[in-house]
């Protein structure tokens, strides 16, 4: 590791913003994951946009979703 990042760390935690090192490396990789997880979702988006541009788009099943919709409420309900 290099020794900027090493003194960063320390820096951080001596300052009380983090409990200890592992806090940090532990709230680090899960702010990654989530930036990863919104990259995917982005790219999807992107795919989804580009999918309507070029008229490949099926109309919005209104009955489906509301279907849908109300069987996921249901199970929400019974936990």
């Amino acid at each position: 590791m290099s020794t900027d990042i090493e003194q960063y760390i320390q820096d951080k935690v001596a300052r009380g913003d983090f409990q200890s090192r592992d806090d940090l490396v532990e709230t680090a990789v899960s702010m990654y994951r989530d930036l990863e997880e919104h990259q995917a979702l982005r790219a999807e988006l992107q795919k989804r946009l580009e999918s309507a541009r070029n008229g490949s788009v099926a109309p919005l099943d209104i009955a489906s979703l509301k279907g849908t919709l109300t069987a996921e409420f249901r199970e929400v309900d019974s936990v």
